[in-house]
């Protein structure tokens, strides 16, 4: 009895005990207890724990089993900073403890990035991540979120994702040029995931100094159009391009090489005519190829016989010999060498001494006669009858002279009384006034009018030697090509006028093939029309890959019936100062000038001309540079009022004013490579787009006047393409760029205020 009532103590005790064991469970559970965003929900039923969920955000839910619930933990996590670059794929590790299990959920910024729950495998979470290439480089919140488990807390912590700037690859190629010539630098600039870097500023340097700065187009590509000073040594330098960064890529610097080499030099020697016991002045002229001075000195050679050397003076060197009587009516030679240095090679050249006994003669066409002996009181009658006795200068009588087909095949001097009253005209139809074979020959105080031809290169002069026009005028003439002159050889033109003179194919006035200076001269109402066969190019000048100088001339009233009113340059080079272009017109493209070589224009003005097409002054197709000149009141009846660029032109401290296209571009329309500087637009109208400018190429334009244009659309400028307009006064403090710009994606982020 007392074995069996201890047992039931015994018993009593337990169940006693172990009811007081789960009060102190439930009392400890019936608390809600919120920690680290981890709300607790027990429930309870007759002191018995049922079930318990944990609830947490990102909607990750764990349910634990009664027999499991004890005291929970915060667990330990290693969750390390992460750097990489813009677009690279990552990997986002977070350690737990070794028997941690569970959910987790990564966000940068607070934003999610898991596209699914990730769950932790052997105490790690992992993720990985491709990184957006479009944002920026900077630090960012790398968080995680994790739902705990029966041991561990749910539980939140961060860290930093540090993003750095793509590395950029620049490229750039060496070039090879030579001083005072125009290069193009080109540079492109992408980032390691082959984006090209777009709208961005390239500076490019030579030796460490700046020389400009050019925009990336689409293609991350910047171009730079630049002249070499014709001061720089012949030698390698270095070229640099430099990016700067942004907010996604780094910055970079690439160097190429430029090479200069030497620059060609070109000699030409004057052909003299002496005569024995005279001191005779031998002159030769020196320029580089780029048709600027060169330095040093000339050397001089009659034969083998070296009789010195003078130093270049504006191109010029020259030397005096008094020629021996041996040499009498022997023709020698003159050599003239340049040694060259080290910026330019050295060249040669030679022409001929030709050693007469002078003698001159007159010729009067009414009171002379061939039965005369030539002097002043018993002149000669006609121009060929005087040659065959003169080897010197014939002097012309006034009166009109009857002369036709006279080869000059000696050198000579014909000098008239005066221009207004000694002529000469033709005798025959079909023919010319004088042929001038390799010889040198002076013309001037006369008149040459009226001479026809229907041949091939038969114009009233034909010249393949040196020829100098002086005071001379030439009117009413007509060719085929050339209706004054065809020159093949050198002419230097002074105080001379061309007028009225006509061809039915190229060079109103003038066909050139050789060397050609002009100066203080006219050429008025000359004209290259349509014949069937031939289009009609370069009203008053047609040059035919020669070189032509023309400074203080005037050109009026010229007219082409296709290209180049006043001037057409097929692959020539011509250098234009001081001259004017009035009135002329073409009835397709370039009322004054159409250029297909290089031309360079200067401080000259072109004025109400008119092309029925495009171009109301000049069309450039290749290479073009115009400094400090004038077009006014221009007229174009399709596009550029002023000026048509198909290639490159680069202009500077110019003034357009009152120009007008009847479609587009008022002033210009480019459709290549317009580099303008220090110019004013002002006034110009389009009636379409572009009242200044109309682009649909590359187009540079600063500290430039750009005021009162006008157009439909776009009254300063209408572009197809990404222009750079920095820097340039816009009539505004505040331009209204709708009004003034058509097209231009980018407005200026800098411009001149007053």
């Amino acid at each position: 009895m007392n074995i069996k009532k201890s047992m039931i103590f015994i018993l009593f005790f337990i169940i006693i005990s172990g009811i007081t064991t789960i009060n102190a469970t439930d009392n400890s559970n019936t608390t809600t207890e919120i920690e680290s965003n981890t709300i607790e929900y027990p429930i309870v039923h007759n002191n018995t724990i049922q079930k318990e969920n944990t609830i947490q955000e990102d909607n990750i839910i764990t349910e634990n089993k009664k027999e499991d619930i004890k005291n929970k933990i915060k667990p330990q996590i290693s969750f390390k900073p992460v750097n990489t670059t813009i677009g690279n794929k990552i990997n986002i590790k977070a350690d737990f403890n070794k028997n941690a299990t569970g959910n987790v959920a990564f966000k940068i910024n607070k934003k999610t990035i898991t596209k699914q729950t990730i769950k932790i495998t052997n105490g790690t979470a992992s993720y990985s991540y491709t990184i957006p290439s479009t944002w920026s480089a900077k630090n960012y919140n790398l968080s995680l979120s994790y739902s705990g488990n029966k041991e561990y807390n749910s539980t939140k912590t961060d860290t930093t994702l540090t993003l750095t700037k793509l590395p950029t690859i620049m490229t750039m190629k060496n070039i090879t040029s030579k001083p005072g010539s125009t290069i193009t630098l080109e540079t492109q600039v992408i980032n390691t995931l082959n984006q090209p870097i777009v709208n961005k500023t390239i500076g490019f340097k030579i030796n460490g100094k700046t020389i400009g700065n050019a925009i990336t187009n689409n293609n991350g590509k910047a171009i730079l159009n630049y002249t070499i000073p014709s001061t720089y040594s012949v030698k390698e330098y270095n070229l640099t391009s430099v990016f700067g960064s942004d907010s996604r890529n780094s910055a970079n610097i690439t160097n190429a090489i430029l090479k200069l080499n030497k620059l060609g030099t070109i000699i030409l020697v004057q052909q003299i005519t002496s005569d024995v016991k005279v001191n005779t002045t031998f002159i030769a002229t020196i320029r580089d190829e780029n048709n600027n001075p060169v330095l040093g000195s000339l050397s001089f050679k009659i034969n083998s016989l070296n009789i010195g050397s003078q130093p270049i003076v504006n191109k010029t060197s020259t030397i005096k010999y008094t020629i021996p009587t041996s040499w009498l009516e022997k023709t020698v030679t003159i050599t003239v060498t340049y040694l060259g240095t080290s910026k330019y090679k050295s060249s040669t050249a030679n022409n001929t001494l030709i050693i007469t006994n002078k003698v001159s003669s007159y010729v009067d066409p009414l009171k002379g006669s061939n039965n005369n002996n030539g002097e002043e009181n018993t002149p000669y009658q006609t121009i060929k009858y005087a040659l065959t006795k003169t080897n010197g200068t014939i002097y012309l009588k006034e009166g009109i002279y009857k002369e036709s087909n006279i080869t000059l095949d000696k050198s000579v001097n014909i000098y008239g009384t005066n221009q207004e009253n000694t002529i000469i005209e033709k005798s025959m139809e079909n023919s010319y006034l004088f042929n001038i074979i390799l010889k040198t020959v002076t013309i001037k105080n006369l008149t040459i009018r009226n001479f026809t031809s229907i041949l091939e290169e038969i114009s009233p002069i034909k010249n393949t030697g040196s020829l100098t026009l002086n005071r001379v005028t030439m009117e009413n003439n007509k060719a085929e090509e050339g209706g004054a002159i065809y020159n093949i050889g050198a002419i230097n033109i002074v105080n001379s006028n061309f007028k009225n003179n006509i061809v039915t194919n190229e060079g109103g006035a003038i066909y050139n093939e050789g060397t050609l200076k002009i100066s203080d001269s006219n050429f008025i109402n000359n004209k290259a029309v349509f014949n069937f066969e031939f289009e009609g190019d370069g009203g008053a000048i047609y040059n035919d890959e020669g070189i032509i100088i023309i400074t203080n001339s005037i050109f009026k009233n010229n007219y082409a019936l296709n290209r180049g009113g006043a001037i057409s340059n097929d692959d020539g080079n011509i250098t234009i100062t001081y001259s004017k272009f009035l009135n002329n017109q073409a009835d397709i493209d370039g009322a004054c000038i159409e250029n297909d070589g290089f031309m360079e224009v200067r401080t000259s003005t072109f004025s109400n001309n008119k092309a029925q097409s495009r171009a109301g002054s000049i069309e450039n197709n290749e290479i073009m540079n115009i400094a400090k000149c004038v077009f006014i009141n221009n007229t174009a009846s399709y596009r550029g009022g002023a000026i048509t660029n198909w290639d490159t032109l680069t202009i500077s401290e110019s003034n357009f004013i009152n120009n007008n296209a009847t479609n587009e571009g008022g002033a210009i329309e480019n459709r290549y490579n317009l580099t303008v500087v220090n110019s004013n637009f002002s006034y110009n109208k389009a009636t379409n787009e572009g009242g200044a400018i109309y682009n649909i190429n590359i187009l540079n334009i600063t500290n430039s006047n750009i005021i009162n244009n006008v157009a439909s659309i776009g009254n300063a400028i209408s572009t197809n393409k990404l222009p750079y307009i920095e820097d340039n006064w816009w009539n505004s403090n505040s331009p209204n760029w709708n009004v003034l710009l058509n097209n231009v994606i980018y407005k200026p982020n800098r411009w001149i205020t007053k």
